[in-house]
């Protein structure tokens, strides 16, 4: 039974871990149309091409004539800086450049499989409401005549419950 627990559970892995073929997208905003090519991280915007480059919290645009434009998430919120090699002000194009990249990476990562989630969440939540057959399914299989002691039945609720707490924390972060 374990097996097939195992063999189950390594395909429905498989099937959340699956890449994304496309790795452009399209935003439209009051700024207008914005390509986003996470593959080659650029951005095309007016007939104009801007590379990019993402690195934890900080987000850092280049432009063609290498004048830069990051931003970082702070615990207050976002700070950023313009740095130009001309004196140009890029800085209203940086923050319209980093709306659209945020909006594209906001999607990108809210289009997980709700599938994972849901059978952990059903698998801890038989746990806590059955733990005697959790048990029995785990272990007392092995052995015969075999009776769980209560220490092993708590345990056994209680790994439901981080079970639930990481279904959870898997539908928060798809």
């Amino acid at each position: 039974m374990q097996k097939i627990i195992f063999i189950f559970s390594f395909f429905l892995f498989l099937g959340a871990c699956s890449s994304q073929k496309n790795q452009s997208f399209t935003f439209y905003s009051e700024h207008g149309l914005f390509t986003i090519n996470f593959e080659e991280h650029t951005i095309s915007h007016l007939n104009q091409s801007y590379s990019f480059e993402i690195i934890g919290d900080k987000t850092t645009i280049f432009f063609p004539d290498g004048s830069t434009f990051w931003q970082e998430k702070t615990i207050s919120g976002y700070s950023g800086e313009l740095t130009s090699n001309q004196g140009l002000d890029y800085s209203s194009s940086g923050e319209e450049l980093m709306e659209a990249l945020s909006s594209i990476q906001t999607h990108r990562h809210s289009n997980g499989s709700i599938f994972p989630a849901l059978f952990v969440f059903v698998i801890s939540l038989l746990q806590i409401c059955f733990p005697k057959v959790s048990w029995h399914l785990s272990y007392g299989w092995k052995f015969k005549n075999a009776e769980p002691s209560d220490s092993a039945l708590m345990m056994t609720s209680i790994s439901g419950v981080i079970g639930i707490i990481f279904a959870f924390f898997l539908l928060y972060t798809r």
